[in-house]
Order: structure tokens, then sequence, then C-alpha cells
């Protein structure tokens, strides 16, 4: 999407997205609602985030600056982190536990409008005739999503691994990652994950 739209407005949807219900989640009146709240934030992160590395790598030439560009963002991920905890702590002891998703939302509101005005338009990321590669979506996305539920929650399953949704759902990843990897190599006019990226110094070994 950033290829075809350009990270900018990915960047600025995926904040107005988050904002959004990061507000209706404050609302919640019950578990699931609030559920589905955390879950339809989650969709904004996973906009802004990949556009935000993408816009910061198309507007620092490779040097000393873009280094410490990149390292001020990686910083912030901890510090996004653990000023959450903090916030959280307090919102629920001094006001109510609405405020945690409110406040969030001001700070969210707050990027959104600064990055409508900081960020140079047009972008210079998108590519004209770009097409999405819907066969790579459907089959890497679920891959990633299942095996990864399959690692996470088998600690938490009744019986470990053998618990049946935890071998279920790890082997159906796994599937759907074999399905991927042939799409994207013999498929996909336009792959998501292309045979050059792998080709990159040192990425090899930093994927293992």
């Amino acid at each position: 999407l950033c290829d075809i739209y350009g990270c900018r407005s990915v960047f600025l949807v995926g904040q107005a997205w988050m904002v959004l219900w990061s507000v209706i989640a404050g609302f919640s009146d019950s578990g699931i609602s609030l559920i589905v709240c955390r879950a339809m934030q989650g969709v904004g992160p996973a906009a802004f985030m990949p556009a935000a590395i993408g816009l910061l790598g198309g507007m620092y030439r490779p040097g000393p600056r873009k280094n410490l560009v990149f390292g001020v963002y990686s910083i912030f991920a901890s510090v996004g982190f653990f000023s959450g905890i903090v916030i959280g702590a307090l919102a629920t002891k001094y006001l109510d536990w609405c405020w945690y998703f409110w406040i969030g939302a001001i700070i969210g509101g707050t990027g959104c409008v600064a990055g409508w005005f900081s960020i140079p338009s047009p972008d210079p990321n998108s590519q004209t005739g770009q097409r999405m590669d819907w066969l790579g979506t459907f089959t890497l996305v679920p891959a990633l999503v299942l095996v990864v539920f399959a690692i996470t929650a088998s600690g938490s399953a009744p019986h470990g691994w053998q618990t049946p949704y935890i071998y279920c759902t790890f082997a159906a990843g796994f599937t759907f990652l074999l399905a991927s990897i042939y799409t994207q190599g013999w498929v996909s006019t336009e792959p998501l994950l292309p045979a050059e990226t792998f080709t990159t110094r040192y990425i090899k070994r930093l994927i293992v």
C-alpha cells in the first residue's frame, strides 16, 4: 500500500485509524467490545509503523544523520512501551481506565496533525503503476499470523503443543507459508517479497 499510495498517506490514515479506535475503546461497556476495539487498534500501527520506516528511509541519505534518525526511532519504541505502562497505571489510579485510551488518542492525534503539516507532499515513495500482490497477501499474512499464534499461545494452552488448536494452527500456518513461498517465487508478477530482497548483503544472517 505504501508503494501504491505513498508512505505519507498510509502513515496518516494509520494514525487516524488508531486514534478513532482508541476513542471508541474508552467507551467500551464489555470485555468483548474492548477486545474488538483493541484488535481494530492494531490495524493502525500495522499501517503507520512500516510507513514511518519508508518515510525515514526515503527522506535521509545514508550517513551519520540517517543513522541518528533511525536510532532515535528505535529508542522511542522502548520509550513508548514503558511510558504506556506508566500512563496506564496513573490513569487507572487517579482518573479512570478509559483515560488510558483517550490519552493515547490525544498523543496519536497530535502525531497525526504534526505529520500532516511536516511530511513532504507529494510523497516521493509512491510508485505509479504498482499493483497489489493479492496472492501473496492471502498466503503470507495468514502464514505469519497462524505460526506466531501457535508459538506464543502454546505456553498457555491446556496441554501445550499437544493441544489440538495449537498444532492445527501451526500446521495450517506452515502450509500457508509453503504456499506463499511458491506464489512469491513463481506466480506473483510483483511479489510482496521479491527474490532480490534476500540478495542484500548480510540479510541472510540477519534473518537467521
